[in-house]
Order: structure tokens, then C-alpha cells, then sequence
């Protein structure tokens, strides 16, 4: 009788344990049939983090400091003389990696500063495509931050300091690395390439060991661009991605376009993604790896890939639509013009803080999640003008995260560029983000329909003297807000909640 209850038991655990386990075919039919998790649309925001060998030199004359080995190659001698000028002729780019001391590193103050912003989650650049890893890695022997550098396990220490503060963790990975002499070779075999040893003896073995050493709930592709197809227009083309990074909508459109019709002139069609086996590892990821449940990835899988397969949307970098997208998505964004440390960006290259909650807003508003930039420099510390933009936006959301947090797209996204809206699908209540404080007070709200249970609040509003509220306009909700104190508004910009309305 034991031994059958015991029998009967082990069937019940192999039973379940089946059922909650979904494996996924390597292809983006099955693939993109997986859903995201739920929990990376509740949070909305996140913070990304580029950090490298190219916080050392922290200079470009481009828009991108963490591009500055690409350009010190590629850009017609302007970075090479600059470097000369302030190392030395006889200096390279490797040289710049011990100097990366990390001396004042301190990844559990980065998680607090993290934590006190509001952000829900970070990702990090495990390695960016100078191919510098930020862990020990196998397949980068001597370049890496153990090995060469700080002496450090960077996204081992950061990963533990993170999750200790109750965030999600993520790496970003680049796909390609500008000089592998594997990678180069590949390219070289035929165009398409005839072989993928990069892939095979670098990539997929550096992907696997990231998830199961530090089981990251986000994996960030990029570089996903660069394999060169069909002809010498294409490869034109390729240049062009190389020299803008992660392009922005409209130019990744354009690309798109140019590619289609190289492949219709040669008929040919490939699938770019074929090159990177991205197919592969996803299955892998979604099917067998430790994070499998809890693991949320982007669409930089494959030159094709973009706003087509995968799990969030990125379209380029900066992508504010400015119209509701159906599909998951998100927006990363930088304080100032580079998202590497640049030490010579100017001030006014940083964006303040109500612009940038502004453009948060309008992500969330849109259907989106925002990513949040920051560049720390060689020292590990993340530069004071950056931490008070985090600190402004936690301020934000410490007064108007339910507005935030868990939110959906209402019917409409916007009644003007100033005013936004987001609702939450639970409770009802629909919450308007206005920009400006009229001159008389009196917002109108012209799509909201009121009735005469309609309660309207405005979040962080500290004075007794009543908001008024007119729900018998012959459009919209009129609502006055008295003159008071400036300490009894709130800052930034204003949000109003609206309960019992339409």
C-alpha cells in the first residue's frame, strides 16, 4: 500500500511539473506565442546602465562615448588624434582597460540610488560590443573586469546588490563585437557568411553562462544589425547601422526597405537571425534555463527581428511613437545625448527633470516602459547630475505611483501634447497628466465624462482649500484649482485622478 501511495505520488509531481513547463520550438512562431510575464508590464520603469573599458577615455566628438574604440578606427583619425594628444602615439585602446579601477565601486549605494528613483528594474552591459565582459567570461580571456581591470566580477556583485533591494535584474548582451577576430572572420567567409565559429565558440557559450551564473529576469540584445547580406549596397547599409548604433525608428524602416529589395533583386531571402542561432537559445531560455517563468527579452534578435519577433519592442533608441502600440514596448532613453559616461557633454546636453518625466509619462501613456540611462565613470561612480534626476523622478513617484505603476492605456492616449492619460483597469480611476497650471486655474479635461458621483483628486495636492469640480460642461469635466501656496502643489507636473467617471 506504501509503495503505491508513493508511486501515485511521484506520477502527481511528474504530472504537474509538465504541465507548468512549456517548451517552445526554436522558431519565432512558437516563440513569439510565449506571452512576457506579467510582472514587466506592472513595473514601467527601469534603469540601464553602460558601463565598460569606454568609461575610461569618457570622450567623443560623436553622439556616443561607449562607441569610442569604433571611432578611433573609423572616423577618419579625428579620435585617434585626440587620443595621441593626452596618451601618447604609442597607446591602445586595450591599454585604457586597467585603468578602469572601479576604486570607488559601491554596488549596493547603485542599488539604493536605483531603489529611491522608483525604478523597478536595471540592466546592465554585461559586455557592449567592444567585447569587454563585465564577469569572468571563458570566451574572453584577459578582457574582462576579473581578469583585466578592476580585478572584479561586476555583474556578480551588482546582480546581488540589486535583487537584495527587491528590483528585477537584467543584462544586456551585445550579439557582435566590432574586432573578434572570429567575428571577422565570419564575415569574410561569404556574404552571407558560409560559418558562424563566433557564434558557436563565443556567443551562444557567454549567453548560457550569464543566465545560469546570475539568472537575470531581463536579457537585452543589440548589435544584431551587422551581418552583411546580398551585395555591396547592403553592405553600404551595414556601414551606415555601425556608425549610428542602435538606429532610430525611421532609419531602421528605411533599412528595412533597402534590405527587402536587395533580397527581391537577388531572390533571396534570409533569415538573419539564423546567423546568431537566436532561435536556439531563446527555446532554450524559454523551455529549460532556471528563469524560464520569470525571463523577459527585447526583438534586437536578428536583423529582421526588430518590431517583429521577440518579446518587448525597442524600435531605435529615444522611440517616443506618440500613439498607443499594441505590442509591448519600450522606450530607452539617456539623460544627455550619450549613454556611456561622456566627461566632455556639456550641460545642456542633460535633459532636466520634467522633461524627462515628461517623457516617462508619455511612454507609460503610450503603452510603454521607460529605460532610464545612466553612465558611471571609471571610478564606478555614477555622476551626481544623473543621480538627481533619479532621485527627482523617485520623487514623482512617490506622490503619483498608482498612476504609474500597473497602469494601462485609456481609450485615448492624449487630448494634447500637455495632456495625458493612463487608467487602471481594477479600480476604475482614470488619471490625467497636465504640463501647465492655467493661468486662472481651470483645466478642462474634454474626453472624460463625468456624472454626479464623480470624485476628482489632484495627487500631492496639500491644501484644505477645495478642488472644485463641473461635470455639466457640454464637453468634459471642468476642475478649478485654487490659488494657494506653491508648497501646496505638487511638483513636476500634475496629476489628477477621476473616480466614477467614463
Amino acid at each position: 500500500m506504501y509503495k503505491y501511495l508513493l508511486l501515485l505520488l511521484l506520477l502527481n509531481i511528474y504530472f504537474i511539473s509538465n504541465v507548468n513547463s512549456q517548451f517552445y520550438s526554436a522558431n519565432w512562431t512558437e516563440l513569439n506565442s510565449r506571452p512576457n510575464p506579467g510582472w514587466y508590464d506592472e513595473v514601467k520603469f527601469g534603469i540601464f546602465i553602460h558601463f565598460g573599458v569606454y568609461s575610461v577615455p569618457a570622450y567623443t566628438t560623436h553622439d556616443y562615448a561607449e562607441w569610442y574604440w569604433y571611432y578611433l578606427v573609423n572616423d577618419n583619425g579625428t579620435t585617434q588624434k585626440w587620443q595621441d594628444q593626452h596618451f601618447g602615439p604609442q597607446f591602445q585602446y586595450q591599454d585604457f582597460a586597467p585603468m578602469l579601477n572601479c576604486r570607488l565601486f559601491d554596488p549596493d549605494e547603485w542599488a539604493s540610488i536605483f531603489q529611491k528613483s522608483g525604478a523597478k528594474y536595471v540592466v546592465l552591459t554585461s559586455k557592449h560590443h567592444e567585447g569587454y565582459t563585465l564577469w569572468k567570461s571563458d570566451q574572453s580571456w584577459n578582457w574582462n573586469s576579473v581578469d583585466n581591470g578592476p580585478g572584479i566580477d561586476i555583474v556578480g556583485q551588482l546582480t546581488e546588490s540589486v535583487k537584495s533591494q527587491g528590483l528585477h535584474m537584467g543584462l544586456y548582451h551585445s550579439l557582435y563585437e566590432w574586432f573578434n577576430p572570429l567575428y571577422l572572420a565570419d564575415k569574410e567567409s561569404g556574404n552571407p557568411p558560409t560559418q558562424n565559429n563566433y557564434v558557436k565558440e563565443v556567443l551562444s557559450y557567454q549567453l548560457r553562462d550569464i543566465v545560469l551564473k546570475y539568472e537575470p529576469d531581463i536579457i537585452w540584445a543589440d548589435g544584431e544589425w551587422e551581418v552583411n547580406i546580398n551585395n555591396n549596397n547592403n553592405n553600404n547599409n551595414n556601414n551606415n547601422n555601425n556608425n549610428n548604433n542602435n538606429n532610430n525608428n525611421n532609419n531602421n524602416n528605411n533599412n528595412n526597405n533597402n534590405n527587402n529589395n536587395n533580397n527581391n533583386n537577388n531572390n533571396l531571402f534570409i533569415q538573419y537571425s539564423n546567423y546568431w542561432n537566436s532561435t536556439e537559445f531563446l527555446s532554450w531560455l524559454y523551455s529549460d534555463s532556471p528563469v524560464k517563468e520569470t525571463v523577459v527579452v527585447n526583438d534586437r534578435w536578428g536583423k529582421e527581428t526588430r518590431g517583429v519577433d521577440g518579446g518587448f519592442f525597442t524600435g531605435g533608441d529615444h522611440w517616443q511613437p506618440g500613439h498607443l502600440v499594441t505590442h509591448k514596448w519600450e522606450n530607452c532613453e539617456t539623460i544627455g545625448y550619450s549613454y556611456g559616461y561622456n566627461e566632455n557633454e556639456p550641460a545642456k546636453a542633460y535633459q532636466n527633470s520634467t522633461v524627462l518625466i515628461q517623457e516617462f509619462v508619455e511612454t507609460v501613456a503610450c503603452g510603454g516602459n521607460f529605460l532610464l540611462d545612466v553612465g558611471p565613470n571609471a571610478e564606478g561612480v555614477i555622476p551626481n547630475n544623473m543621480v538627481d534626476r533619479l532621485y527627482d523622478i523617485g520623487l514623482f513617484l512617490s506622490i503619483n505611483g498608482e498612476s504609474i505603476y500597473g497602469s494601462s492605456p485609456w481609450r485615448i492616449q492624449n487630448q494634447t501634447e500637455s495632456i495625458w492619460f493612463t487608467t487602471n483597469t481594477t479600480t476604475g480611476a482614470i488619471y490625467a497628466f497636465s504640463y501647465y497650471f492655467p493661468e486662472d486655474g481651470v483645466f478642462y479635461f474634454l474626453d472624460i465624462i463625468g456624472t454626479e458621483y464623480t470624485i476628482v483628486e489632484l495627487l500631492g495636492y496639500k491644501s484644505k482649500n477645495p478642488i472644485t469640480v463641473d461635470v455639466n460642461q457640454l464637453k468634459g469635466i471642468k476642475v478649478t484649482v485654487p490659488f494657494v501656496s506653491p508648497s501646496d502643489y505638487p511638483p513636476f507636473i500634475y496629476v489628477f485622478k477621476f473616480i466614477n467617471a467614463y
